[in-house]
């Protein structure tokens, strides 16, 4: 992975405020599945990080969009060079009215 690619990851997931994603997804009671049990459990922030993370390097490695987990990132390329974002999804419009976007230009 590039230097400068790298550097967009970092910048995104610190500033990415998984504190308040975490506290959506406990006030909203969204949950992911465990995949060993099935049971259903409110991610922790340490969970956020692992899917934000995943759906980062799926983006960069398709150079489009990956959403899951709620969580979605974007990659693309404009004018000014590549672009990184990630950003808390809910799928009701009620979930919150806060936007999650964090985006770093390479």
């Amino acid at each position: 992975m590039k230097k400068e690619t790298q550097q967009l990851i970092d910048e995104v997931m610190d500033n990415f405020d998984f504190e308040e994603a975490a506290y959506y997804f406990d006030a909203m009671k969204w949950t992911y599945t465990n995949r060993h049990n099935n049971e259903e459990y409110i991610p922790e922030i340490y969970d956020l990080k692992r899917v934000a993370r995943e759906r980062i390097e799926s983006a960069i490695k398709c150079h489009g969009m990956s959403s899951c987990g709620r969580l979605e990132a974007r990659y693309w390329q404009d004018a000014d060079g590549w672009n990184l974002s990630l950003k808390l999804v809910p799928i009701d419009a009620v979930a919150c009215s806060a936007e999650f976007t964090k985006e770093a230009n390479e």
